[in-house]
């Protein structure tokens, strides 16, 4: 990938060396780019050969490397004929088409940082999908022993409707990814990528929360409003139905954390649904 630049000194054409950059000089506009969007850094890597070889490779550093998430990426359709996707920046305006043949046998049940939360159709094994990478992770599966969560995550009532959300927490190293389940039974579990299975958050993560539920004998997570979920900056937050805003804390021990309390009632309209936002 050489560049001629015509007029030179003493009018000759100079040629410059574009591939063989300074590497420090290559790490600050990978970093740049990064900081931007990671669709650019892609496309800095899929210009040759020797910019790859001095770039990370997002997908040996695994899906859930905060560096590497798609975060203001959406797909516009779920179910179009094929593995061909197309996908929306919502910051840029930007669109990409993207074979993702992972796609194949699974279901897309949520999104988080704009990785795609699947479940594969035979097994119920729990992937998440980095569409723009293609890195592909495995978490522990939803076994029988977290109860309720397993019978919805395996949809074993068709009559029950039941919703999947997701956010990824990256108070540990690798990050956690917490799976948020409401339908019939509401459930909170947690893993990470290595862990041998999930697990469930109890009623000691949030008995100290100011709530006007708390002392009625009701399980709290009744009254969260599950699709309140969002991922700010490494950090899980959601809201309850009487306006509390929580964080989601994972180490030293997982809890449900207030951020914002005490909310009055009188304030808040009944048609709430969530205020949090990037």
């Amino acid at each position: 990938m050489y560049m001629r630049k015509r007029g030179g000194k003493g009018g000759r054409d100079e040629w410059r060396d574009w591939p063989n950059l300074p590497s420090d000089l290559i790490d600050d506009v990978a970093g740049r780019l990064l900081r931007y969007d990671v669709a650019e850094y892609l496309r800095l890597r899929a210009a040759c050969k020797e910019w790859r070889v001095c770039t990370a490779d997002p997908r040996t550093g695994g899906d859930l490397d905060n560096r590497f998430r798609p975060r203001n990426w959406i797909m516009l359709s779920s179910s179009p004929h094929g593995t061909r996707r197309q996908f929306i920046n919502t910051s840029t305006g930007a669109c990409v088409h993207v074979d993702l043949p992972e796609l194949s046998g699974h279901r897309l049940e949520t999104y988080t940082e704009g990785l795609q939360l699947l479940r594969d159709e035979a097994s119920d094994a729990v992937r998440l999908l980095n569409p723009l990478t293609r890195a592909l992770t495995d978490l522990p599966p939803i076994t029988v022993e977290l109860g309720g969560m397993h019978a919805a995550w395996k949809a074993l009532d068709p009559s029950l409707s039941r919703f999947v959300y997701a956010g990824i927490s990256d108070e540990t190293s690798p990050a956690t990814v917490v799976l948020f389940m409401q339908g019939a039974m509401c459930s909170i579990a947690f893993a990470k990528p290595g862990d041998e299975r999930r697990a469930l958050m109890d009623k000691e993560c949030w008995k100290s929360l100011p709530t006007r539920w708390n002392s009625s004998g009701c399980n709290l997570l009744d009254f969260i409003r599950y699709m309140s979920v969002l991922t700010i900056r490494g950090r899980i937050y959601l809201t309850t139905m009487d306006g509390n805003i929580l964080k989601v804390s994972i180490h030293p021990e997982p809890r449900l954390v207030p951020v914002v309390a005490n909310q009055s009632l009188d304030l808040l309209p009944s048609n709430v649904v969530s205020y949090l936002g990037v």
